[in-house]
């Protein structure tokens, strides 16, 4: 089981996700808000994975990643969006981003991309 940090800052797809993720028996911790988000990454709190949205206010998935490469360089991170382009995905591949998934994500996308990164994250 591990432990993900969901950040979105649509209520109903953050439910949607948690539940999601923790019928698949993750523990999910959630935020709405980017800079919350930044904030739990930058404290002690243990995460095996980020799972982020890209457009939020007042802080974007790309701050959050950024924090999460610099406090946590190893943690994988899987951005998902409804705005992807090639640009925003070369952007994000060179801050370390191992997936990003298009919204509406296929679920069985979303969870296999999971499984992939984890148990490279727990062999390091």
């Amino acid at each position: 089981m591990a432990r993900i940090l969901l950040v979105d800052d649509e209520p109903s797809i953050l439910c949607v996700l948690s539940n999601l993720l923790q019928s698949d028996g993750h523990s999910v911790a959630g935020t709405l808000r980017g800079d919350k988000a930044k904030q739990r990454i930058k404290s002690e709190e243990h995460f095996d994975l980020l799972l982020t949205d890209m457009r939020m206010w007042p802080v974007n998935g790309v701050d959050v990643i950024k924090t999460a490469r610099e406090c946590r360089p190893s943690m994988p991170i899987i951005l998902i969006s409804a705005y992807l382009t090639p640009e925003i995905e070369e952007e994000v591949k060179k801050l370390g981003v191992e997936r990003t998934i298009r919204k509406p994500w296929v679920i069985d996308d979303l969870l296999t991309a999971i499984k992939e990164l984890l148990p490279a994250q727990s062999a390091t």
